[in-house]
């Protein structure tokens, strides 16, 4: 299953970088206890794609991600556990299936 999410970054994590993004989302999935796949690799990762160009620091931005999940869950709880554990400065829009 794979969700995509688009994430607005704003105050203080307008001047994080796409890498820092990417852990960003990978921390709050695995406090979330979320079902992430992990990348076949001698260090797995979680399998995270994001859609849109990776933009300068320090601009206020609406990007698009999708997560690539084990197994299926609902809308509305992937939504709940993840607004849970993330920043505050990190509003979700909008979540749909991939």
């Amino acid at each position: 299953m794979k969700v995509k999410i688009t994430f607005l970054k704003s105050g203080d994590f307008i001047f994080l970088s796409q890498l820092n993004l990417y852990i960003l989302f990978s921390r709050a999935i695995r406090r979330a206890d979320l079902p992430f796949v992990p990348t076949q690799g001698f260090r797995p990762r979680l399998k995270i794609s994001f859609l849109t160009p990776a933009l300068k620091i320090g601009s206020l931005s609406c990007e698009e991600a999708v997560f690539s999940l084990s197994r299926d869950v609902s809308l509305k709880e992937f939504s709940a556990k993840l607004k849970d554990t993330l920043p505050e400065d990190i509003f979700v829009i909008f979540i749909s299936k991939y």
